[in-house]
This record gives C-alpha cells, structure tokens and sequence, in this order.
C-alpha cells in the first residue's frame, strides 16, 4: 500500500453551444493528498489466515497432515513476498489470500492430470498372438478397407496388418519402404498400454517402429481436426513422458511421434519428412 493518496475530483460543467442549447462537460481536477489507512495485521495472524484459506480450498481435502502442507505452502509465499509481507498483507490479505488459492488449485490439477511411473521397467519379450482376418489384400497402397488383413509387408513384425483408416495404411507403407527402419508393428488393443490419467485410464499407441540406428519410436496417427483436442494433447505428454522414463531406465532410446492425416500425405512416402513434419 502507498503510504498517500491524492483525492481526483470529478466535475461537471454546463454549457451552450453555438445554438443556444446547453452542453453537460466532465471533467476532473486533482484534489487534496489524504494518508492511505489500511488495517494493520500481525504477520502471524495473517499467516494463520492464509492456512486456512488453503485448507478450505476446493481441492483439498481435510485430513491428517494436511495442515502441516498448507504451512509448507504459506511459508513459501511469506518468503517469496520477503521485508514487505506484514505491510503488503495488512493492505491486500484477501487479494493474497484469493491469488494463492487460484494458485494451489491450478498446480493440484496440473499434478492430477499426470500420472506416476515407477522407478523400475520390467522388461518382456513382445509377441502378442494375432488371429488372422478372414478377408486379405496385398495391396499395399490401394484404397484402404476396414477389417481386411493386409499382407505383403517386408519389416512388419506380422504376416498379417489391418488398420483403422486410410491414413494408418499408408504410414505403414512409409515404415516399410523406409530404408531407416528396420522393423515395425501395427499395435493392437492391450499391445501397449500408457497410463494417462491419474484415475488409471490406458492409452493404446497405433504403431511402434525400431530404426535401424537403435532408435525406437511410438507413433500416433490421427485426423488433422483431432490434433489439438485435449485427449490427444493429453496422450501425446503422457507417452512422450513414458517414452522419456523408459529410455531412462533400459538405455535404449525411445521417443514418440504424433503424426496428422496432412502430415502423413505430404511426407510423399519420406520417413524423415514425416518426422520433421511431426516436429522431430
């Protein structure tokens, strides 16, 4: 708070106009300076509301010890406000009080959105069993057709791909003919499974490719007007850190690939242009 204030007047003039009819002005004229008076609040009883302002927040629910994190909390911001706190709280408490409130309640949901791995990786042999389709194609870059199984693939994992949309068909034809990958596999549901939100729902990756440098990519393709929705925005983060962890603990590099319907047909069959159109 500022130790002064100066008044500000606002004034009222009538006047007339050229032809005779009278005209209202506003205006303003500066007045006396008056000492700004603001309540004075001992720092630990400002403290102490502030703790209660966090403990009654919504997200936080009143249980053992949460009381010694809400100080935790406060304490932190005391610092963070440093010689001024007792003045600036005597004059702005419910602001602060509001502000830190806003601020525990984004972090909570912020946290919340993300799920926790464990520090170990077990590490299993995959080679998930696949009932072939009734109904077969070899043509690779023929229009696509939902539930045939197609064949002809040099580096799939299987004798045996089928696809979701035309846009999956043809990524597969690009990891096939790419001279830098060296094996690839359409994944299926259960074949790999991302936790994504922190109430333990499951993320099931599209595609999984190995480079023959040693690179191994989770690959994601989806319709352009899908791209920026939050489930999609939501799984990208939670399998770019799964990706992260993983290459972490086994040594081997593994990084993830979202991928649009544009994207995938611009790329004109190129691997690295679609990973350069992807952003990597």
């Amino acid at each position: 708070p500022q130790d002064d204030l100066r008044r500000e007047e606002i004034v009222a003039e009538v006047d007339r106009s050229a032809d005779g009819l009278p005209v209202t002005r506003l205006g303003t004229r500066r007045g006396e300076r008056v000492e700004a008076s603001s309540e004075s609040i001992p720092l630990a009883e400002a403290r102490t509301k502030l703790v209660d302002a966090v403990l009654f927040a919504d997200v936080v629910t009143l249980r053992l010890g949460e009381e010694a994190g809400a100080e935790r909390i406060v304490d932190a911001f005391l610092r963070g406000l440093g010689d001024d706190a007792e003045r600036i709280l005597g004059g702005f408490l419910a602001t602060a009080a509001g502000r830190l409130v806003r601020i525990v309640t984004s972090e909570h949901r912020r946290f919340l959105a993300h799920p926790e791995y464990e520090k170990v990786v077990a590490i299993e042999d995959f080679g998930p069993l696949r009932t072939a389709r009734a109904e077969t194609s070899a043509d690779r870059t023929g229009k696509w057709t939902r539930g045939v199984g197609y064949t002809g693939y040099a580096k799939s994992l299987y004798e045996q791909d089928w696809f979701d949309s035309g846009t999956e068909k043809a990524l597969a034809v690009i990891l096939d003919d790419a001279d830098e990958i060296d094996v690839w596999c359409r994944l299926q549901t259960g074949d790999l499974k991302i936790v994504w939100e922190s109430d333990g729902r499951q993320y099931a990756p599209d595609f999984v490719a190995v480079e023959t440098a040693g690179t191994h990519w989770v690959i994601e393709p989806k319709a352009d007007r899908d791209l920026a929705s939050v489930s999609v925005k939501g799984k990208e983060l939670a399998a770019t850190r799964w990706a992260q962890h993983v290459s972490a603990q086994t040594g081997t590099e593994w990084r993830y690939l979202l991928v649009g319907e544009t994207d995938v047909a611009e790329a004109r069959g190129s691997w690295p242009a679609l990973r350069k159109l992807g952003g990597m």
